[in-house]
């Protein structure tokens, strides 16, 4: 078996019956390829079609980071891709990242996809997925660039055996941010990745208010903010003992500056905000503060920004 994908359910079947449909488009290239979906205690148990290849693993709910740790227990690929049940796989998916690991890329212990796609348009409908061409080994400090997915786990492929007795390679327990920390554990252990310079091989639908993050409220957000100022603690360590990543800081500042601008822009408590600063802007790694981070910060600007956005929301 070549490859492993690791889906975790729960309670989205719908997203998960897209999901499967758009496999099949790449079907007659699956020959290689096991699928395990972990049902992570979902209110009713997802049933899925019994198929060659496929298997269902079903664990009390505790969690994405939990469901796709079962999952790595149960592969038995060379290689591990993380799939999410609302992720969309173009036909020329398979296609390409197989014909990668059947060549140079197999001797890699990480492979990264390219960039992923954020679309509402259905599998086969846009230009993106091209044919494989041969991946190139860059040093991690090369992924680091404007507007890639640097820290998006589902643009990984691990060999399972890098997995495989190491601790420190499994999701933790966060409602939140636990598959961008895995990654920097990832790459914290890693120094080349075999990457494909302009394949884009799967698309990703657009934010879906079921999600994890999906609905923010005070309440979620209280579970929340603890587990983003985690990954950023983490982050902070991870560019201070990597110095050779130079554009690690505009990442940095980029990911504080978008979590800042959900707690505010979705009325969480000011206090909330108070503790995602302090634990984000006023320790850690030191990064530049632009403008609209520093207004963001102020009570003025901040609770009055929220209020209009209030405002909208309910005129929609």
């Amino acid at each position: 078996m070549l490859l492993s994908v690791i889906i975790p359910v729960y309670n989205n079947v719908d997203a998960l019956a897209q999901c499967l449909e758009s496999f099949r488009g790449g079907q007659s290239q699956l020959a290689d390829v096991e699928f395990i979906f972990v049902d992570d205690g979902s209110e009713v148990p997802v049933e899925l079609p019994v198929a060659p290849r496929t298997k269902v693993v079903r664990i009390a709910h505790a969690g994405a980071g939990a469901a796709r740790n079962a999952g790595i227990d149960k592969a038995c690929g060379s290689y591990v891709w993380f799939f999410d049940a609302d992720d969309r796989v173009e036909p020329m998916a398979f296609h390409s990242l197989l014909l990668e690991l059947r060549s140079g890329a197999a001797s890699c212990d990480v492979v990264h996809t390219g960039g992923m796609i954020v679309c509402d348009t259905p599998c086969g409908e846009t230009p993106y997925c091209r044919p494989s061409r041969t991946s190139v080994a860059v040093p991690v400090a090369e992924l680091f660039r404007p507007r890639t997915s640097y820290l998006d786990h589902t643009t990984y492929l691990v060999r399972r055996s890098l997995l495989v007795g190491n601790p420190q390679l499994r999701y933790p327990s966060m409602s939140l941010l636990e598959d961008s920390l895995f990654v920097l554990h990832l790459l914290d252990s890693v120094r080349y990745v075999h990457s494909f310079p302009d394949i884009r091989p799967y698309i990703r639908q657009t934010f879906r208010p079921s999600s994890t993050s999906g609905a923010w409220s005070d309440a979620r957000a209280s579970r929340f903010v603890p587990d983003i100022c985690t990954f950023f603690e983490h982050f902070s360590s991870f560019l201070v003992s990597h110095p050779e990543i130079g554009a690690g800081a505009d990442c940095f500042c980029r990911m504080r500056y978008v979590y800042l601008r959900v707690l505010v822009v979705k009325g969480c408590s000011w206090r909330l905000v108070e503790e995602y600063v302090s634990a984000v802007y006023d320790a850690g790694f030191a990064a530049p503060v632009s403008v609209k981070e520093k207004l963001l910060r102020s009570r003025l600007v901040g609770k009055s920004l929220a209020f209009l956005c209030r405002i909208l929301k309910k005129k929609r």
